[in-house]
């Protein structure tokens, strides 16, 4: 029994100095921790084994066998992990291999321990019957205990292997020192093997006896690495000891590993207390050390207790055989001192210079017979040069221009006294400017009188130069200066005045000579004035102000006159500056700015700030008053249509005549302002809303009359907006705008009408709003749709084009009709994205059908009046045809009546460059609105799309059908092509065809439909 124990004991002692060695190799806590758990281990085993051979019972034996079984499998592992640890450069093991390692055995011994306390606590009778020597039950011989015997042994052997290979990669000290704990570690498996199989191998005395000897061998010679360790260990810290230096040791994670005692002094920390703590605890700004360059000397200055401390500072790191960084050492060298005592001579020097610098004098050392010169940063500074410790005599000379160099230096040459030269000079910059400087040269000769030496001093007087130049300009300015200016003593007596004083008021300059300047305020018609000036001047102050003054010759002019004392430096007055400036001019010009910043000045009515100054008081008083008043927003209805037919000079003089029409319809006591082109903007206070519908209609009756403007008698009329106050609104911002909103409600109720505001226009301006957002969305989005409605020849019924027609869907309507979009885009500047999109999403799915071999067919598109303005149009059509292939010919764009004729010369020049790519220009919706003739037939058109409105009213409006027919003669007689849009019944199709309309559009043949079905119809036809 006792070499049992012995040999339980040995096996502790050889892994628990495999752990001793890792720590002390590593030196990190980790590697503590699975030491630790080693032990724990190994005691665990020797107390298991001892408890085993001296219990009396089959079954408690049987019990402790399997505990020291349970013992020998941890050791195995942690054994495995210190080996891992070692093996590794950042000294860390993932968490998921240890558990993988340990899951199985983890998990036999709580099946173990979970039957066996459970036999020994409440069924001891149940307890297995032992088998031989092994104690083990029949049932449980198979797999669970040897599991215990294959696993630990696999993975201690997985551990040697792991120490042996990374010594066949190392080198050193750790390399003789792992090989130690390997071929320790190695003994103690085989003394191990030899107890546990000793039944069967040999005879218990003996394989007892030789397992304690083979470990207590093993222990013996582990211990040699460790005092080698011990000894070299104990003599290279003493070494770093000795060295002056502050050294540091960190490991990759830039934990101190070792310091020496210059660190401790240094940071007044034992090492004890150091080590194993993060670098950055004890000095912040070294970290990280990554930031430095390994071997290379940097000085940097840190803060050490709250002192700086300036280093010359050397990281070396050190490497594995993988070139993977494991330890930093790190050299600080204390230069504070140094430092110290460079930065006392430069603080010198920079006293010098700065001296320099403020003065602008340089200095500089010529020796003549070397031919260098030793210059002043200053003086450098002066020339513009870069400052260097020598430079050479031609060098210094090309400081001057040419000539001056020498011009100065012949100087020298002929003042053969000891005194200095003093002499002004130039000096050219790299960049060519030029400054001026003032030399004063010492010269030292030699025994014959040759200079050998010169001193010298130049400053900058530049700045000196221009001020003298400033002043003579000043002197220069004053006497041409367009204002009158009067210098007098303190007694206002004139000492001299300009040549314009005199000009101004018509007294020579002898006349007033010696005269006071009470003279100048002579003849004034405002006595408040001249005593102001008197009693302000009389006070030493200075002052400013207008008087009208009289000339010699008896004529009134406006001055705008500033006297101002001047005072010496003891702070006595001891002249005035009188300044005389003839603001006749300015004065009236200030009388008919301030008309025209609150008139405007075609019409002469107030303005919209002068209406808003207005309106601000009218609402000041009603609130305190009680009393109503409205606010009138007038729009001439179709006005640009004028300036366009007849020209802006008559829309100027229709605009004077029909503001004083409007003028006229008021009270004297109302205000009527024009703040917009053809926008006029009436108050009415004090008034209830029925009279207000009686000035509204006298409005409406003013401007509707025939006005004849030179030879053209124009008839205009009006729409009106009408606003309340103060239940409309209570600020100048609500009622115009809400008098605005009405003024639309009355144009979209067939113009020359009025209306008054309510909540149910604001309604709808909110949902505009809202539907133009989403319209916006759709956009970002591309949720719109093109539909195509197909083209068909009247007599053959075959297709001979699509027209793509732009369509909204909505989530919760399912769609937005376009006559709600599409008027509320040409409002704002997101029609010009719809109609790129058109084009090039049209031009696209053309494409695809063609591709799907679909002949070609005519793809009629619609442009808006604002891309027709569009320097990018031509481009935007251009890259559609030719990104997609498409025939030119193929492509018709189509403009709206109205549109082509509101910028007729623009538009004309646009269609012409289209048509020049072969595209074919129609114009669409004709006879909807007014169209000239004379614009029609200079167009270039291609076809004529009537209107659908005369489509649904044919054949039973007479009216109607005169109208078609004359349209179709214009168009044939204009070579062009007519199509009719909306054609829906027999009927209606039998009259186009009867009256020689070849092309009909509508819902007879085909509704607008989507691109797959349209791609159907052109292939098949109807």
């Amino acid at each position: 029994m006792i070499f049992d124990i012995a040999f339980s004991f040995s096996v502790s002692v050889i892994f628990g100095l495999t752990a001793l060695y890792v720590t002390i190799a590593r030196r990190h806590k980790s590697t503590w921790k699975v030491g630790v758990v080693l032990l724990l281990a190994c005691a665990e085993i020797t107390v298991a084994h001892t408890l085993q051979i001296s219990s009396p019972g089959l079954e408690s034996k049987a019990f402790w066998y399997k505990m020291s079984l349970v013992g020998f499998t941890l050791s195995a592992t942690s054994f495995f992990s210190l080996a891992l640890q070692y093996t590794k450069a950042d000294n860390k093991i993932e968490p998921r291999t240890l558990l993988f390692i340990s899951i199985f055995p983890i998990l036999t011994i709580i099946i173990i321990l979970t039957n066996e306390i459970h036999g020994l606590m409440w069924n001891p009778a149940s307890t297995p019957i032992v088998v031989e020597k092994l104690y083990l039950s029949a049932s449980e011989a198979g797999i669970w205990y040897w599991f215990f015997v294959v696993y630990s042994f696999l993975i201690m052997g997985l551990g040697c292997f792991t120490l042996v290979r990374w010594i066949a990669q190392s080198q050193g000290f750790y390399s003789r020192q792992a090989l130690g704990v390997v071929i320790a570690a190695g003994f103690a498996m085989l003394g191990g093997a030899l107890d546990i199989f000793h039944a069967s191998i040999f005879p218990p005395f003996i394989a007892t006896a030789i397992g304690l000897s083979i470990g207590t061998v093993s222990a013996a010679f582990a211990l040699i690495p460790l005092r080698r360790h011990d000894v070299l260990w104990i003599s290279r810290r003493a070494i770093v000891n000795d060295i002056h230096d502050c050294i540091i040791v960190v490991d990759s994670n830039e934990q101190i590993v070792l310091v020496n005692r210059a660190t401790e002094e240094l940071v007044k920390h034992p090492s004890a207390f150091m080590i194993g703590k993060p670098l950055k605890q004890f000095i912040p700004a070294l970290s990280p050390i990554s930031g430095y360059r390994t071997g290379e000397s940097n000085e940097k200055t840190f803060q050490i207790q709250d002192k700086p401390i300036a280093f010359s500072l050397r990281v070396t790191s050190i490497k594995d055989w993988n070139y993977k960084v494991i330890s930093h050492v790190i050299v600080l060298h204390n230069i504070t001192d140094y430092k110290q005592a460079e930065q006392k001579l430069l603080r010198s020097e920079a006293g010098l210079m700065e001296a320099q610098r403020i003065t602008h004098v340089g200095s500089w050392e010529w020796d003549l017979t070397k031919d260098k010169v030793r210059c002043s940063e200053e003086m450098f500074r002066i020339a513009g040069r870069v400052p260097m410790d020598e430079i050479g005599q031609g060098e210094f000379k090309s400081f001057l221009p040419p000539g001056e160099a020498e011009e100065v230096f012949q100087r020298i040459q002929q003042n053969t006294g000891a005194s200095t030269i003093d002499v002004e000079h130039s000096i050219i910059r790299p960049g060519g400017e030029i400054r001026m400087v003032h030399s004063r040269i010492k010269a030292y000769r030699d025994e014959h009188g040759k200079p050998m030496l010169l001193l010298g001093s130049t400053q900058d007087i530049t700045e000196r130069k221009q001020t003298e130049a400033q002043i003579q300009l000043q002197i220069t300015a004053l006497e041409s200066a367009a204002n009158g200016i009067i210098i007098a003593d303190r007694d206002g007596k004139i000492l001299w005045a300009n040549p314009s004083l005199t000009r101004m008021t018509g007294y020579s300059f002898k006349e007033i000579s010696d005269q006071y300047m009470s003279l100048f305020d002579y003849g004034s018609k405002d006595s408040n004035i001249v005593r102001e000036m008197r009693e302000t001047i009389s006070k030493n102050n200075s002052w400013t102000g207008e008087m009208v003054n009289t000339r010699k010759d008896g004529m009134e002019y406006v001055v705008d006159m500033t006297i101002t004392p001047v005072a010496n430096q003891r702070g006595e007055i001891t002249h005035y500056i009188a300044i005389f400036q003839d603001v006749t001019e300015r004065v009236e010009a200030q009388k008919q700015l301030e008309f025209l910043a609150t008139h405007d000045p075609l019409t002469q009515l107030p303005n919209r700030i002068l209406f808003s100054d207005r309106l601000n008081h009218a609402l000041t008083v009603a609130k305190r008053t009680g009393n109503q008043g409205a606010v009138l927003f007038v729009d001439l209805d179709d006005f640009k249509s004028v300036n366009d037919v007849f020209s802006h000079t008559i829309g100027d003089e229709l605009l004077r005549a029909l503001s004083k029409r409007i003028r006229g319809a008021l009270r004297e006591s109302d205000t009527v302002a024009r703040i917009g082109g053809d926008e006029f903007a009436i108050l009415l206070e004090d008034i209830d809303q029925f009279n207000v519908d009686i000035v509204a209609q006298k409005i409406i009756q003013a401007v509707s009359g025939p006005t004849k403007i030179v030879n053209d008698m124009i008839i205009i009329t009006a729409s009106i907006g009408i606003s309340i106050f103060p239940q409309d609104g209570d600020t100048i911002h609500a009622l115009l705008k809400n008098a605005d909103l009405a003024m639309y409600q009355a144009k979209d109720n067939n113009k020359n009408r009025f209306e008054f505001f309510n909540q149910e226009m604001a309604s709808k301006i909110e949902g505009q709003m809202d539907l133009l957002n989403y319209m916006r969305y759709a956009l970002k989005n591309d949720l719109f749709k093109l539909y195509y409605q197909p083209q068909v020849d009247c007599k053959t019924g075959a297709i001979v084009g699509v027209e793509a027609l732009l369509r909204l869907p909505h989530p919760t309507k399912k769609w937005i009709p376009p006559s709600e979009f599409i008027p509320l885009a040409e409002k704002t500047d997101i029609i010009l994205s719809l109609d790129e999109w058109v084009i090039k999403t049209a031009c696209r799915e053309k494409r695809d059908l063609l591709d799907t071999g679909i002949p070609d067919f005519n793809l009629s598109l619609n442009i808006s009046n604002h891309q027709l303005g569009q320097d990018n149009l031509i481009e935007l059509v251009k890259g559609a045809i030719r990104v997609n292939n498409l025939n030119p010919g193929s492509l018709e764009l189509e403009i709206s009546e109205s549109s082509a004729f509101q910028n007729a010369d623009i538009t004309i020049k646009t269609l012409n460059e289209l048509k020049k790519l072969g595209i074919r220009i129609a114009i669409d919706d004709f006879g909807k609105g007014y169209s000239s003739l004379n614009y029609l037939a200079n167009f270039p058109l291609d076809s004529l799309k009537i209107d659908l409105s005369f489509a649904q009213r044919i054949p039973y409006s007479h009216n109607d059908v005169g109208i078609v027919k004359g349209i179709i003669a214009i168009a044939k007689s204009l070579g062009m092509d007519v199509v009719v849009e909306g054609v829906e019944k027999r009927e209606q199709l039998d009259f186009f065809m009867s009256n020689g309309c070849k092309f009909v559009q509508g819902n007879y043949y085909s509704q607008a439909i989507t691109v797959n079905e349209i791609a159907k119809i052109l292939r098949s036809g109807f």
